[in-house]
């Protein structure tokens, strides 16, 4: 009590020192974090309290004092093992209120156990069997203290609770060692106040009132502070990335491992043999028949001719693991070859943006530039693929990578006078993106309208106009012949990339009526209202369509892009408001790029289906294509008054689209990834955010 009222004094104190600091954006910025510190302190951790006004009595259970149901005792080392799907330990003899329980109990064989209290108090005198006398679940961790606390608010004395634990049901008997139980243990406040969430807090806040008041955000983008703090702003989202990927623990996959090495030697085929049980099948693309027959084969190869092949994009394997097998005699793993791709598309994007506002922009606030780089690149799915870095996220985020850097030396090249090396380098780039995925073709289409521009500026001038064909159509023949020979040495076609000799889910040399699966398709790509749970994370993995679709479509979604990108819902707008603007390139650039997109994710949906990751192909053309299309509406309001209105609007989307993507892509991925193989992690965030568990 006594800790809580200086506390509560102090805070006092510094609340009217700050009124008197002259200076308003100063004072301002002293209140933010006042109020910040204030939070951390009374709401962040209100369990700190629990014991504070009322005389709580500590007692201290001994393993001796317990009564335990499937846990067996093991002399020799003093641990204790859990048998079958659920165990408990009952205390009896409480005779006292229940403020907290604290599990000084340490996990010996697993990095996490889910468990709950039964408890009797004056209400109750026994048990239930139902849930109405059970609190919440919680996952015990070893090395995070929040985790052994339970806060109660029980009705007055309890004479006993009971803690069940429930295993994971992976065939391993957990093993414990129980120390002690104590009840009305305090927990102390200053052991529990996080830095990091103070800091988070303060940063998110001052940057907001920054945007909104301070005049070097409130002015075009012209001068070198800006730039400082528009790397700054880069920076912190590259730094988001990095800590994804670094508290992601994985191996290299195994196709990624043997294509890489069949590369290194020379071959385009996996080392591996189909088995004869697999090629004596009548139809070893059929997912039921290699089922009842236990056949062994490797998932999403590509069988053809009795090889194992793959159908990802070969370039990035080249580029990365059979590179540095050839130089340093061991190659890169591909978590680190996701973040390296990952970091470079980061910087291209915000590049991207820039170079675009710059070209027809140039007159809108500094605070919306940053807003669209924070928008485009939380949105576009990198937090995603680096959470869960499979060989099928290492070709996506190189592929991205690619078509990114392209796009970005493209306007380059276009900035003033045409830059043929830019231009050559954009080419290059957006050629190889089709090396990585083939779909990213498409997205050459966005540069097209221009080069034709360019071409018929030229037509007169043959010199110019035959030095701009071979810079961009040099790398395009180059790439596209090298692949049309890998393509027809692998499948006898040079069209055929393998996804259609894949043993996956489904027979897809077979299968049909993929066009009409187009309606369901894009429903569940883009407007699934995500798959939510009362529990962190909030959002989990489901396989069923948005809406009902009688036929094969492959699903693994949390949520519709729109919904996690809510920003995309401007470009409704966008047809009513071709008669009424200016920045007439910049419309058509926005429709072609909106074409764009909405083809790619056709194409997926026609090939594929749906998967969250999918969407990284075209996530962040959408972002850039709305944001472009604020900044057209901004510049065409009259009303300073509305303006104000909308940039509150819009810094409330963009900051719920950072923290949503976070969440979704940085913490949950496709099976909660982080939680299965960082539980420390998992749950250190989990209390951080969940201050009331």
């Amino acid at each position: 009590m006594t800790v809580l009222i200086i506390i509560t004094l102090i805070f006092i104190l510094l609340f009217f020192i700050i009124r008197k600091i002259s200076n308003k954006k100063i004072r301002n910025v002293m209140q933010i974090l006042l109020v910040v510190f204030a939070l951390e302190i009374y709401v962040f951790n209100f369990n700190s309290f629990r014991l504070v006004f009322k005389d709580f009595e500590e007692k201290t259970f001994t393993p001796d004092q317990m009564k335990t149901t499937n846990i067996k005792y093991n002399e020799d080392d003093g641990t204790y093992e859990l048998e079958g799907t659920q165990a408990s330990i009952e205390i009896d003899n409480v005779n006292t209120e229940i403020g907290t329980i604290n599990l000084n109990i340490d996990l010996l064989n697993k990095s996490k156990l889910a468990y709950n209290l039964a408890y009797t108090d004056e209400t109750r005198a026994n048990y239930e069997e139902t849930n109405y006398n059970r609190l919440p679940t919680k996952v015990l961790v070893n090395d995070v203290d929040r985790s052994k606390y339970i806060t109660c608010y029980l009705s007055g004395d309890s004479q006993k609770f009971k803690i069940n634990f429930f295993q994971d049901q992976d065939g391993t008997n957990t093993i414990i060692k129980i120390n002690d139980i104590t009840i009305n243990k305090e927990i102390k406040l200053f052991d529990n106040i996080s830095i990091l969430r103070v800091f988070i807090l303060s940063l998110i806040s001052i940057l907001i009132y920054l945007m909104i008041t301070a005049k070097l955000f409130n002015m075009p983008y012209e001068n070198e502070k800006q730039s400082i703090i528009l790397m700054l702003i880069v920076g912190v989202l590259i730094i988001i990335t990095v800590w994804i990927s670094a508290s992601t623990h994985t191996q290299n996959s195994y196709m990624y491992k043997n294509f890489s090495n069949a590369l290194s030697q020379g071959k385009i085929s996996l080392e591996e043999k189909p088995s004869d049980e697999l090629m004596n099948l009548p139809n070893p693309y059929d997912i039921t028949m290699r089922g009842e027959g236990n056949v062994s084969y490797i998932w999403d190869a590509s069988l053809y001719n009795g090889k194992y092949y793959i159908y990802f994009g070969i370039l990035p394997f080249l580029i990365l693991p059979v590179t540095s097998k050839i130089i340093f005699g061991e190659m890169i793993t591909q978590k680190l070859g996701v973040l390296l791709f990952s970091i470079i598309t980061i910087i291209a994007i915000s590049k991207l943006i820039v170079l675009l506002y710059k070209r027809w922009f140039r007159n809108i606030k500094f605070n919306y530039l940053l807003l669209a780089i924070i928008g485009t690149i939380s949105g576009s799915l990198i937090f995603w693929i680096n959470r869960r870095p499979d060989v099928y996220e290492f070709v996506l985020s190189s592929a991205m990578c690619f078509s990114s850097l392209g796009l970005c030396f493209f306007f380059k090249a276009i900035e003033k006078e045409v830059n043929y090396k830019y231009l050559l380098l954009s080419a290059i780039c957006l050629a190889l993106s089709v090396a990585c995925r083939p779909n990213h073709l498409l997205i050459s289409l966005l540069i097209a309208p221009k080069l034709i521009q360019i071409l018929i500026q030229n037509i007169k001038n043959k010199k110019n106009a035959l030095k701009l064909i071979c810079v961009i159509g040099i790398p395009y023949v180059v790439v596209g012949i090298s692949l049309m020979i890998y393509n027809y040495v692998r499948f006898d076609s040079i069209l055929e990339f393998g996804t259609k000799y894949q043993l996956t889910v489904n027979d897809f040399i077979r299968l049909k009526n993929r066009i009409m699966s187009i309606p369901a398709g894009l429903i569940t790509q883009l407007l699934t209202i995500p798959n939510m749970q009362q529990t962190f994370p909030f959002f989990y993995l489901k396989g069923d369509t948005a809406i009902p679709y009688y036929g094969y479509y492959y699903v693994g979604l949390a949520g519709g892009l729109f919904i996690f990108n809510p920003i995309n819902f401007i470009l409704l707008l966008l047809p009513g408001l071709k008669k009424k603007i200016k920045e007439k390139e910049a419309y058509n650039f926005i429709v072609v790029t909106i074409i764009v997109a909405f083809i790619i994710c056709v194409a997926d949906i026609l090939l594929a289906g749906t998967l969250q990751r999918y969407s990284m192909d075209y996530a962040w053309l959408l972002n850039i294509a709305s944001y472009l299309t604020l900044f057209i509406i901004i510049s065409n309001i009259k009303s300073d008054e509305i303006k104000k209105y909308l940039l509150k609007a819009v810094i409330i989307v963009t900051m719920f689209m950072l923290v949503v993507n976070f969440i979704v892509g940085g913490l949950v991925s496709e099976n909660n990834f982080l939680e299965t193989l960082n539980s420390e992690v998992f749950y250190t965030i989990r209390y951080l955010i969940c201050f009331w568990e």
